[in-house]
């Protein structure tokens, strides 16, 4: 299965449920509802990267310049405050590993700096009783890296340019 397969049948169509925030670190959970076999029913989100929150003309939610990361982040979560109950219609990785996710219309932009060693994204679902793991992420070092169910860990070609 190709990455694009994985992000679509991961969270294509699921809704943006909750969020929460610890220190530099933003988790958010999406549901699958209802509940698809053989696909993820919740995944959480989970980021320590910079996220930027666009609206449908490409434009940012805060408009003034932002001096720092609490800055940026206090901004993001505004905006993630507004989608609650929306489904995701759009994702995909851009060049440098940049995750975006494309919900209503509004997109949502991790952009990791491949320069920080900590600086990630990654996506998990949560294992029910008859739910084996699906695992998507992007390291500090710029690897993309992948467990779908029944399979072992594999290492993903980085894009090279935006899709």
């Amino acid at each position: 299965m190709e990455s694009q397969e994985i992000l679509d049948r991961m969270l294509l169509g699921a809704m943006l449920d909750s969020f929460r925030v610890c220190s530099s670190m933003l988790e958010i959970r999406f549901l699958r509802i209802p509940v698809v076999p053989e696909i993820p029913g919740e995944v959480w989100l989970t980021a320590t990267c910079v996220l930027l929150v666009k609206t449908s003309h490409g434009e940012l939610i805060v408009s003034e310049p932002l001096d720092s990361f609490v800055e940026e982040r206090r901004a993001a979560i505004l905006g993630l405050y507004d989608l609650i109950g929306e489904s995701v219609v759009g994702i995909n990785i851009a060049e440098n590993n940049q995750l975006n996710c494309q919900i209503g219309s509004t997109q949502l932009v991790f952009s990791p700096d491949l320069s920080v060693e900590d600086d990630a994204w990654e996506m998990e679902s949560k294992q029910s009783e008859n739910e084996q793991c699906w695992y998507f992420g992007c390291f500090g070092d710029g690897e993309l890296v992948c467990r779908l169910p029944d399979e072992s860990w594999k290492r993903l070609a980085v894009p090279r340019s935006s899709r």
